[in-house]
């Protein structure tokens, strides 16, 4: 299902799915703690975060949500109700691409006219960072024990691979632009585009994707 049926599905006020059964409010509460105890001594200092979080990548995944089609089956994964349809929590060393069952949000690489040039997975509910050869950056954020908010970047292939690296400190996008035709957004209303420095290629590359749903 397309982030636009979704999010019909929640403007109508249908659900895709009941509320949470006991036995999902269950695993769901088991997963996040699991989260909470792996992230609990992630440093506050941003390159000892990134080293952190990219080694938990590397053993055994991050914590992201992605979209769950009605075909996912509710005992296998830890679904939600989120406002634009159902989400499943999953850890993961690299993100999905194509066409699955549970699926992730895209950004893309485009001309003036529209034309894809590039384009890359990234996490649902997020935003852009900048851009830096193949590599998208996207942040990510995690909590620890002492309460800090911590945000790195995802540093993402158009494959899927990503490594976690210190938040970029190059400058960031140039303001919203209006969005040329882009196929892949399909029209949603929560499409945008942003005009990002490449401090690689030294260009200004416009990239387009889905900013948070709410």
């Amino acid at each position: 299902m397309t982030r636009a049926a979704l999010c019909l599905v929640g403007i109508l006020g249908l659900s895709a799915r009941p509320s949470l059964s006991v036995a999902q409010s269950d695993r769901l509460e088991r997963f996040n703690s699991r989260w909470s105890q792996l992230t609990a001594q992630v440093p506050g200092e941003p390159v000892a975060a990134a080293r952190a979080l990219e080694s938990l990548r590397q053993n055994g995944g991050l914590a992201f949500d992605l979209w769950a089609d009605s075909t996912v089956d509710s005992t296998t994964y830890v679904l939600t109700d989120a406002p634009c349809g159902s989400v499943a929590s999953v850890f993961l060393r690299r993100l999905p691409v194509g066409v699955h069952a549970l699926s992730v949000d895209f950004a893309i690489e485009t001309d003036s006219a529209g034309h894809t040039l590039r384009q890359w997975p990234m996490p649902l509910d997020t935003w852009v960072d900048g851009v830096q050869g193949d590599l998208l950056l996207v942040p990510y954020d995690v909590i620890n024990a002492a309460g800090i908010k911590v945000t790195v970047d995802l540093a993402i292939q158009p494959s899927g691979a990503f490594t976690v690296v210190a938040r970029s400190t190059e400058p960031g996008p140039q303001g919203e632009v209006p969005c040329p035709p882009i196929k892949a957004l399909g029209g949603s209303a929560y499409g945008v585009c942003q005009n990002f420095p490449d401090p690689r290629t030294r260009k200004v590359r416009l990239i387009g994707f889905q900013r948070p749903c709410t």
